[in-house]
Formats: C-alpha cells, sequence, structure tokens
C-alpha cells in the first residue's frame, strides 16, 4: 500500500515519536477513506468448456477517468467459474466513483467464457451489468482466445424480452445458447444470453420472460436480431421486447423456420423488421 511506502521513507526521520505516530495514523485513515467496497458477480456461460480453473481478475473504471485492479477472483474452499454458475465477490478497493467500464483478464490458459458481469459499490448502489457480446474466450494461450477483454456499459435501460415456444413437437430445444441485438431508431444494444439459472426455458409451449439490464435506450423498436450458438434446434412463434420506459414491439417468425448453429437443422442467424 502506498501509505506503508511513505511510513518505511519517514522512518528515519528526526520528528518526535508521537509525530510520527500522529502521522503514520492520519496515512491510513486517508487509505481507508478512499477504500470502497464493491460487490462482483459473474455468471459464466453455458457453452461447452466455458468454465475455467484459472485465475480470473477484474479492474474497475469509473466515469471520473480513475481505474482499480481488485484482488484475484477466488474464494477459499469454493470452486468457482463452473458453467451457467453465477459468483459472486466482494473486494475492497480505491473508489473510482461512478462505475463506466471493467477489464476482465485471466491468469491462465485454461479458457473462460464469462455471459455478464455484475459491480456495484457502497457509494454507487446501482448495479451495473456487462455483457460479453462478442462471446472473447479469455486464455493466455492465443490460440484458444485473448487475455483480456474490456467492457463498458451499455446504457442504462432496462429490457423485458418474451418469447412464445411454438407447440411443434420438436420446438423446444435444451440449448441453443441465443442471444438478440436490438435496433431502434437511435441505435442498438445487444443482450446476453438469455437464459435463467435453474430454469428450463424454450420448453414446447413455454411462454418465456428474460430481463436485461444496463442496455442502452435505442428508442422506438423496429428491428431484432437473433445468433444461435447452441444446436439443438428451436423453433418459436414470436418475440416480444418491451423497454421499461416505452412500448412494446412483437416480431413473428413469418418464415416459420427453425433456428440452431446446426445448419442442417436450422438458422444460426435471423433478423425481423416491422
Amino acid at each position: 500500500q502506498w501509505y506503508q511506502r511513505r511510513v518505511a521513507i519517514t522512518a528515519g526521520d528526526s520528528r518526535t515519536p508521537s509525530t510520527m505516530l500522529a502521522l503514520t495514523t492520519l496515512l491510513v485513515q486517508l487509505a481507508c477513506a478512499s477504500s470502497v467496497k464493491y460487490i462482483i458477480n459473474v455468471k459464466t456461460a453455458d457453452l461447452t468448456d466455458s468454465g475455467t480453473d484459472s485465475d480470473i481478475y477484474i479492474k474497475i473504471k469509473g466515469t471520473n477517468g480513475q481505474s482499480v485492479w481488485a484482488s484475484v477472483l477466488a474464494e477459499d474452499g469454493r470452486n468457482d467459474f463452473d458453467s451457467r454458475t453465477v459468483d459472486d465477490f466482494i473486494r475492497n478497493a480505491a473508489d473510482v466513483g461512478e462505475i463506466a467500464c471493467i477489464t476482465m483478464e485471466t491468469g491462465g490458459s485454461d479458457a473462460f467464457l464469462f455471459d455478464w458481469v455484475s459491480v456495484y459499490s457502497h457509494t454507487h448502489s446501482t448495479n451495473r451489468y456487462f455483457y460479453n457480446t462478442h462471446n472473447t474466450w479469455l486464455s493466455r494461450d492465443s490460440d484458444e482466445g485473448s487475455r483480456s477483454v474490456e467492457l463498458c456499459e451499455q446504457g442504462q435501460t432496462k429490457y423485458y424480452i418474451s418469447m412464445q415456444t411454438s407447440t411443434r413437437s420438436d420446438a423446444g430445444s435444451d440449448n441453443i445458447y441465443l442471444k438478440m441485438r436490438i435496433t431502434g431508431d437511435q441505435g442498438q444494444t445487444i443482450t446476453g444470453f438469455v437464459d435463467k439459472i435453474d430454469y428450463d426455458e424454450f420448453e414446447k409451449g413455454r411462454y418465456d420472460t428474460f430481463a436485461f439490464r444496463s442496455l442502452k435506450d435505442v428508442g422506438e423498436v423496429n428491428c431484432l436480431e437473433l445468433f444461435a450458438y447452441g444446436s439443438d434446434a428451436w423453433h418459436f412463434d414470436f418475440v416480444t421486447v418491451q423497454p421499461d420506459n416505452g412500448k412494446a414491439a412483437i416480431f413473428m417468425n413469418t418464415s416459420g423456420r427453425y433456428m440452431s448453429y446446426d445448419s442442417d437443422e436450422g438458422l444460426s442467424y435471423m433478423k425481423m423488421c416491422n
């Protein structure tokens, strides 16, 4: 710590012990005053081999331009970063103000794919979500991924996305691994994977609703793009996109096509516009 280095430098100072004690106390108080508690949640993706045993680090950047590395994200006696799990961490670090961006970095070559990270501090309690929109794998092995990835908050709008899986006998999917890009008259925004922990979504005939926070306000929604990364084909009737500050847009599966990463079963990409 910087205050420890300062105390070590002044250890041979000719000032009285009481003066040195007061200085040390002040420096410690200043260091503690500038340190805040961060609550960090990391959702590991559900694709094959998404989990990792490598050390994972996070850097938090604030709107004031300052940034700080939190310590390694690991808890003793706990197996972190298993597929389709959310791991929570509490770390003390310097206050960067409102949180704007994060950098996730790996310390090893065991490739890691996370879906999203959420962060807030006790001085800025709004939970910020950062989605791994381009499915960047982390690995020190350049053949498997990138050493680090920086993600910034897309916005502060919450979207509710609802979808009706059709009633065809084989309409449901166990691993469609779906993401969406929402386009409106004010831009675009991209979701994380459309799923819930401990919930069987995309079953035949089911109407599912998912919430995504910290997305960009795109204005009036007019197009929706679907990206399938799983090969268990899925068939749907319609998808509804509802921003918390606007009207809902409904997109019908007028093509009647299935979605699947396997081209023999369906489409890995579909775009629908109103």
